[in-house]
Parts: C-alpha cells; structure tokens; sequence
C-alpha cells in the first residue's frame, strides 16, 4: 500500500484479498466488526466498506494522519484470520513556480 503523506488522512484505500470469509471486517453484517486494521502499529481511524467479489474480499479504510515518509509493517485482522503487508508513506513531488522566467537577469523560484 502507498500512502501519499499529505492526502492520507483524507483519502481512503483499498485492501484487496482473496480466499477470505465472506464476513471478514464485517461480522453480523455489520462492517467494521471485528475488524482491526494497522499501519506502523497504529490503528486505522475507520473501516468505511467491506464487499466480497466471488473469492475477492475488499476492506475500504480511511487511516490517521501520518506525519513521517518510509515504509512501516501493516497488518488487518478479523476473527482467527490475520494478514501482513507493507505500507509505504511517500512524501509528495516538489514543485517549482514559476515554471518558466525570464533568461536574461533572471527570476526568482520558490520551491515547494
């Protein structure tokens, strides 16, 4: 999973699986049930969906903020089943503005 450092608390992502319980992260049909999902050891704030396709199960969960880049250790539990994946926090691309000036004398660019 990649995380975008500055969208993360306000995008949701997707974890896709496959051969799973069809109420996994929604026990009595309720989604989210017993259901915990981590990124870095911290848990997630919500598990907003949970929907089987055939033998896919997709868990949709919207993660705290995080405020450092690299890679951390997630994990998503429900009930006896567990499964481990990597999540990698991006930092976003820097940006220069103006991106064009003038060529003689110069201009001034911030880099953002």
């Amino acid at each position: 999973v990649n995380l975008d450092v500055d969208a993360v608390a306000s995008t949701p992502y997707t974890i896709i699986m496959r051969n799973v319980a069809d109420d996994f992260c929604a026990a009595g049909g309720v989604v989210g049930a017993d259901c915990t999902v981590t990124f870095g050891g911290k848990a997630v704030a919500s598990v907003l969906d949970a929907r089987t396709n055939g033998k896919q199960r997709t868990v949709v969960v919207q993660p705290s903020a995080e405020g450092t880049s690299g890679a951390q250790a997630g994990v998503i539990r429900s009930g006896a089943q567990e499964f481990a994946f990597d999540v990698f926090y991006t930092l976003p691309l820097a940006s220069a503005s103006p991106i064009d000036g003038v060529c003689a004398g110069g201009s001034t660019v911030t880099v953002t």
